[in-house]
């Protein structure tokens, strides 16, 4: 159990306990972790899930790409093709983002923190700008196939982790 200002005055004022100063003094030194921490710590995860939900999609329309043409022995080529065609969206919006955000949220030095979370508002940028310009996710989003979601997914992450990390 967590102790907490709120928990000692209760303590006091029903219980009538008086905590030794000591413990006081003791206690008030050691900071709390802050709320930002788990707001990296939470950051990170959303990022991995957008990340893998990107992929599932991909997935999905390979797999739609492959039955739409069963039996016409072009499967391997299309697989082939399509790989090379998604291997870009991957490889730009990779886990840095989440490998930076573990490193701000393991980080013990404030300093230290605040100059991986504006690298962390960096990536996000990057990944925002790739986003916003990558002909590659329109196609995707747009083929007659199989439906899929990749820039909202991308979007609307990304927007809310620019907001988490600010």
């Amino acid at each position: 159990m967590s102790d907490s200002p709120a928990k000692r005055a209760w303590i006091e004022q029903v219980l009538g306990y008086k905590f030794p100063r000591e413990l006081v003094l003791k206690t008030a030194a050691a900071p709390a972790p802050t709320r930002s921490v788990v707001t990296y710590a939470k950051s990170r995860l959303a990022w991995l899930a957008a990340r893998q939900k990107v992929q599932s999609e991909i997935e999905k329309l390979r797999g739609g790409l492959i039955a739409a043409f069963d039996g016409c022995d072009v499967e391997t080529e299309l697989h082939a093709e399509y790989t090379q065609f998604v291997a870009p969206v991957l490889e730009a919006l990779d886990e840095s983002l989440a490998d930076k955000l573990d490193e701000a949220t393991n980080a013990t030095n404030p300093a230290t923190r605040a100059k991986l979370v504006d690298e962390a508002k960096a990536i996000i940028q990057r990944y925002q700008a790739y986003l916003a310009g990558e002909p590659v996710i329109v196609a995707l989003d747009c083929n007659p196939i199989v439906p899929v979601a990749i820039r909202p997914t991308l979007s609307t992450t990304l927007t809310a982790l620019a907001q988490a990390v600010r």
